[in-house]
């Protein structure tokens, strides 16, 4: 996956420009949803590994 930084110099949009605040807007939105995301799956596997950890005893 591509960090932030990356995918904002893979645009190549001054940053200054109108279409550029725009574009890393986004980009920030985006990454806020896939840090959220990543950290859901870290939960969910967590929670997995206490039942599977709590049901063999």
């Amino acid at each position: 996956m591509r960090s932030l930084a990356s995918t904002r110099r893979a645009l190549r949009v001054p940053p200054d420009s109108e279409s550029g605040i725009v574009a890393l807007q986004w980009l920030e939105k985006i990454d806020r949803v896939r840090t959220a995301a990543a950290a859901n799956g870290v939960v969910r596997a967590a929670d997995r590994l206490l039942q599977t950890t709590t049901s063999q005893k």
